[in-house]
């Protein structure tokens, strides 16, 4: 009996290593040299791309982090590719695999986020649960916006399978994504207001490289990149179709893409329209904030449109 017992005990705490070495090994790590964000805040007509970069190691207070920096890009359009106009030292990022947190600190003093300056803090934890709460400078807890999670999934974004810390309070289906940050990416606030057609600011890229791996430009110039398709109407309502204006001269073959806001692949099909062009539907898809992509007959992106389901 106490054999069996103890075959029991040894079996059970097995397979309880084993579960812990399973989580351990489904996390994806926030923290990774040439990681980069490229995201765009949209305010009116008026469009401000920027973004950020881990880059280097460095060592304070006996504590060792990774570099991040601040990328100031170029154009002020809503454009396929970026250049980087300027860029400086941001912060620093350390993250604790086995807990699952994120902390920085941050040097930036002109930053106008409500993250403290020049002091570590906890900038994420992706170990929360189903009704914990999270409340930390990127959730506005000055104006006690609370975001209290309701579900945890699995789904595939930016090229791998992250676990997405959701929660739909405020009117917003708003997601913690790990390895990402919230859904507008590295020291993004999460949403507490839907976007809109003029407002709202969403993750453009993800990637991990070298600048010209990340269709970043070296140079200070980026040409403007001019609208081939029409799209409209924009806003659509829910459920109406979006027309895809086919200009005059325009090759067929193409492929478009609808992208959510988190980077989500909804809708990819060909873009093969007749002489004026053809239709897309939207039935099925939530309200919100989309990006439409057209792609050559060789994958390459050639024109990119903001979309907004109302």
């Amino acid at each position: 009996m106490k054999k069996t017992t103890y075959a029991y005990s040894l079996l059970h705490l097995l397979l309880a290593v084993t579960v812990v070495s399973l989580k351990a090994q489904d996390y994806t790590p926030l923290v990774i040299e040439q990681a980069t964000w490229q995201i765009i805040a949209i305010n009116g007509n008026v469009y401000t791309p920027f973004g950020y970069t881990i880059e280097g190691d460095t060592t304070i207070e006996s504590v060792a982090y990774k570099k991040v920096y601040y990328l100031d890009l170029y154009p002020d359009t809503f454009s396929v590719d970026y250049a980087i106009e300027d860029r400086w030292l941001f912060g620093a990022l350390r993250e604790d695999t086995a807990a699952r947190k994120v902390y920085t600190i941050i040097f930036d003093e002109t930053w106008d986020g409500f993250c403290t300056i020049g002091s570590e803090i906890e900038l994420y934890d992706f170990s929360k649960g189903i009704g914990d709460t999270i409340s930390n400078c990127l959730t506005f807890p000055d104006i006690e916006y609370p975001y209290i999670i309701d579900a945890i999934d699995q789904e595939e974004v930016w090229g791998l399978n992250r676990t997405h810390i959701q929660t739909s309070q405020y009117g917003i289906e708003e997601s913690l994504i790990e390895g990402i940050g919230y859904s507008g990416g590295l020291f993004v606030e999460a949403l507490y207001l839907p976007s809109t057609a003029d407002w709202g600011v969403f993750l453009h890229d993800y990637c991990v490289g070298a600048a010209a791996d990340c269709g970043l430009l070296s140079s200070t110039v980026s040409e403007k990149v001019v609208p081939a398709v029409r799209v409209f109407p924009n806003p659509v309502r829910q459920g109406a179709p979006l027309w895809l204006e086919k200009p005059e001269g325009m090759a067929a073959d193409h492929t478009v893409e609808l992208v959510d806001a988190m980077g989500r692949l909804c809708i990819r099909q060909a873009y093969t329209p007749p002489a004026d062009g053809q239709y897309l539907s939207t039935t099925g898809l939530a309200p919100g904030f989309y990006v439409l992509q057209f792609r050559s007959q060789d994958g390459q992106l050639f024109q990119l449109e903001k979309v907004i389901i109302e």
